[in-house]
């Protein structure tokens, strides 16, 4: 982003360093910086700037936090003299590098009096324990400094300070631990990330390795209860949900398909100072392994749930899992409660099973129970617990399901919510820990962080049956689990048949093209240099372009009625089936192999590389931002409204070797000049990740969809040079010719003609919206002097100039003069005799000009033109010279 702006403002000098947060050190990011020439649309900009090639190196950046994890009173309840506290602090390295952590003694403060600090201990892989090597001195916490070593970028190291309360205290007496002192010392974000001032004090908490770009940084967070305060452990859990895919499939709203995807989390933070978070282990559920349900067991697991969605089915696709956890089904009505054994009554719990039914539509609930990495057998009744800090939010696929509509009239809605229960770690009562999905916080913490009872958990079995009510709870509108309100919040999904899509240039979506709205189009003209520089277009050379980007828009229609989901972007061969055929039809091979496009929506983006054989390939690791989907290896987009427009690029790259498309044109013709880009925005109808289509449309293709062109032209300006002689009486020698002409005499007329075209693809008669390519300020100029004259020899171009004109050489005595009968179908005409300007008036014959300069102004578009027949370009100029 630093060095875009930087292009933008046209300061191409070299950065040596940039702070890139979350990239790691000394990433080498490199760009090859140009400024295009444009077309009339941006009239003054130039089409060729260039700039030395720049290559950024990531430094070094260091960042730290210090936050609150916790108070534990050690034998329970309310904290009293003589009892011993643990202060939990979380360390983490928010730095884009690994890192050394100091941690020293002095660092912990006791700003009441009212503590003795025994020491502290560090949890250095955050596993929830501090029995490992280097984690405690000996067993015993520490009373000397620390340097908590190899800390990787956004891990996280627990610290926690060992205290004994003073004698003596009364109530309400303030026990309070600060570890670390970076002012204000209130847990504000200014104690957060700090500069580190290495001013000789000993009570910083701050990271040490290496030498980052922003120096050292510091950190501190302060704890604080009260005696006779209680401070409960707790086990906080939080389920989140998402829909990750839906397929509209055909118009019918009963063979929808939704894909959903779950996560789970165990808090190592508590949102109420009365609460630490601790470990969570299971509860009691009637866990069965046949196929039918029966005989159950009583064992106690941590259980993800979630219930079917009303007028849905479980699919036959097979549920995922991450490690450690197992899928399970139970298909016992949702007005049971979901968990208890089988004792419990009013109502009776359900019961579990390992094996999918054989009708997965009598499947009412699906679950994930915690086996643990050693997958603990089925019948065995204390199953493993999870450490707080624990989550499934890295997995790749977390837990996901499918479910497929069934008995949903038009116009219906879909809604889910997901449970997880488990029990905190040494709870003598062992109440169940209960969360919902739908928000960001545990066990339905209210959105002031307040409990929803004084235990911190609130599990009603009678009525927290699972089944999504949206009328009478709270909704999480944006499928992110950002929803607010008391517990958790549904996931609802307006099911409508499905509209259109459109897609097309900047602020244009509904553009419709020379067929239809799917071939309008985009075009853009460089003979920018990858690495700097300008090509010149000398036929028959090829060079490696600088890449160009298009800026596009995609759009739910206001006209539907409902929202789109799982919409994809993607580049399609030029030749694909779904581009119409009437629009300027190219080949596989008019796209070079290795040609690299990258679609990119705000900080979201993924890239691919193109074969003639196979066609566009996602480029590995490409992909980055909130909205590219890693499973499909394409930019996904949910919860688009109708009249919703993204706005996105694309940045076309072509190889080295790239053919100039004057001579595309002149081998193909027009249609074949420029390299199309066909790009496809797309409802994934089965979440494949690919555009499906067929000229029959069914359910198993992707039948919403809309394409829009992106058209590169290296050069949209053809030029044909051609020649003739006339004998001394202006009767023709030779005619017009591309080929060498032999044997000319002196006395002779050398005729030269140069034709021109804007050979770019027009807009026609019903279409709109459409970028198209003039030409503005063309000039045409013909110099005789940029080349050598060797007496009997050849004309030499000398170093930098691609032309060898020869015919005003030697100055003193040139080959030829100039002669009368110089023309333009457009614009003027200026002749000059070196610099010295003779003016618009065709000089007499035998004057010296060395230079004609033809202004012909603006072109627009004309593909009515067959390459190499001057009759048919859109103007020429000739002039006229005698051989001496």
């Amino acid at each position: 982003m630093v060095i875009a702006g930087l292009m933008a403002a046209g300061q191409f000098q070299l950065i040596p360093q940039a702070i890139a947060i979350g990239t790691a050190a000394d990433t080498d990011i490199i760009n090859k910086a140009t400024a295009t020439y444009n077309d009339p649309a941006n009239p003054g900009v130039p089409l060729n700037a260039e700039s030395n090639t720049v290559t950024v190196t990531v430094a070094e950046v260091a960042g730290l936090t210090n936050v609150p994890a916790g108070i534990v009173d050690e034998n329970g309840g309310s904290i009293n003299s003589n009892d011993i506290v643990n202060y939990d602090f979380l360390l983490t390295n928010t730095g884009n590098a690994t890192n050394n952590i100091e941690i020293p003694f002095a660092a912990i403060t006791n700003p009441d009096g009212n503590l003795s600090v025994t020491g502290f201990l560090v949890d250095l892989n955050n596993d929830g324990d501090f029995d490992d090597t280097g984690e405690s001195n000996s067993g015993n916490p520490f009373t000397t400094d620390v340097t908590a070593t190899g800390i990787a970028a956004d891990a996280s190291v627990k610290v926690r300070v060992v205290t004994t309360v003073n004698s003596g205290l009364g109530a309400s007496e303030p026990v309070a631990i600060q570890l670390g002192n970076t002012p204000p010392n209130d847990n504000s974000a200014g104690t957060q990330n700090q500069s580190y001032d290495a001013d000789g004090t000993v009570d910083d908490v701050f990271t040490t390795a290496t030498t980052p770009v922003n120096g050292q940084r510091e950190a501190a967070a302060l704890q604080s209860s009260a005696t006779s305060q209680s401070v409960t452990p707790l086990a906080l859990a939080t389920v989140l949900k998402t829909r990750a895919a839906y397929n509209p499939a055909t118009p019918a709203t009963t063979d929808d398909t939704i894909t959903y995807r779950l996560d789970f989390r165990v808090e190592s933070s508590s949102p109420n100072s009365s609460f630490t978070p601790t470990n969570l282990e299971g509860t009691t559920i009637q866990l069965s392994t046949a196929a039918n349900g029966s005989n159950p067991v009583d064992v106690q697991r941590i259980l993800v749930s979630d219930a079917i969605p009303e007028n849905t089915e479980l699919t036959n696709t097979p549920p995922t899992a991450p490690v450690g956890w197992k899928v399970v089904y139970s298909t016992s009505a949702t007005t049971t409660r979901t968990v208890g054994g089988s004792t419990a009554t009013a109502p009776a719990a359900a019961v579990w099973q390992t094996v999918a039914p054989a009708s997965l539509a009598s499947v009412e609930r699906i679950g994930w129970i915690y086996v643990g990495p050693s997958n603990v057998a089925d019948s065995t009744v204390s199953g493993p617990t999870l450490a707080a800090g624990s989550a499934t939010t890295g997995d790749a696929n977390g837990f996901r399901f499918q479910v497929v509509t069934s008995g949903l009239t038009a116009g219906g809605t879909i809604a889910n919510i997901a449970q997880a229960f488990g029990e905190t770690v040494g709870d003598p009562n062992n109440e169940v820990v209960y969360d919902e999905s739908g928000d960001q916080n545990p066990n339905n913490f209210n959105d002031d962080d307040t409990p929803p009872d004084p235990t911190g958990t609130n599990y009603d079995p009678v009525n927290d049956t699972g089944v999504a009510d949206p009328a009478n709870q709270d909704t999480d509108n944006n499928n992110n689990n950002t929803g607010t309100g008391p517990e958790g919040e549904a996931n609802v999904l307006a099911i409508t048949p499905p509209g259109a899509i459109l897609n097309g240039p900047l602020n244009q979506p509904g553009a419709v093209g020379p067929t239809n709205n799917n071939d309008d189009f985009v075009n853009k003209s460089s003979l920018a240099l990858e690495g700097g520089g300008t090509q010149t277009a000398t036929p028959g050379q090829t060079f490696n372009p600088a890449p160009v980007v298009f800026n596009n828009t995609f759009q739910n229609p206001s006209s539907n009625a409902g929202e789109l989901d799982t919409v994809r972007l993607l580049p399609l061969a030029p030749n694909n089936t779904a581009v119409p055929a009437t629009t300027p039809v190219q080949e596989a091979t008019d796209i070079p192999d290795g040609t690299r496009v990258t679609i990119t929506v705000g900080s979201s983006s993924a890239a691919y590389d193109y074969d003639n054989a196979t066609g566009y390939t996602y480029v590995a690791s490409s992909g980055t931002g909130p909205n590219f989907d890693g499973t499909a290896n394409t930019l996904k987009f949910d919860n688009i409204s109708p009249g919703v427009s993204i706005n996105y690029t694309v940045t076309i790259d072509l190889p080295a070797g790239s053919q100039l498309s004057a001579d595309r044109f002149s081998a193909n013709g027009v249609s074949r000049a420029g390299y199309s880009v066909p790009v496809v925005a797309f409802v994934d109808n089965n979440n494949s990740g690919a555009f499906e289509f067929s000229t029959t449309p069914s359910s198993n293709n992707d039948n919403v969809f809309n394409i829009k062109i992106d058209r590169l032209y290296l050069g949209h300006l053809a030029l044909l040079k051609e020649q003739r002689v006339l004998n001394p009486n202006e009767t023709v020698d030779t005619d017009w010719t591309t080929n060498p002409i032999a044997d000319v005499e002196p006395g002779q007329f050398i005729e030269y003609r140069i034709s021109y075209v804007n050979f770019s693809t027009p807009s026609t008669t019903g279409s709109s919206g459409n970028v198209t390519l003039g030409i503005s300020n063309l000039v045409i100029t013909e110099d005789g002097t940029t080349g050598t004259f060797v007496p009997g020899g050849t004309a030499i171009a000398p170093p930098g100039n691609g032309t060898a004109n020869n015919w005003a050489l030697p100055l003193s005595t040139p080959s030829t003069t100039h002669q009368q009968n110089t023309s333009a179908t457009l614009g003027t005409l200026q002749y000059f005799n070196g610099v010295t300007n003779l003016g618009n008036l065709d000089p007499a014959d035998g004057a010296t000009v060395t230079r004609y300069v033809n202004s012909v102004g603006t072109l627009t578009p004309d593909t009515a033109v067959t390459p190499g027949t001057a009759s048919t370009y859109q103007g020429s100029f000739i002039f006229r010279r005698v051989l001496n």
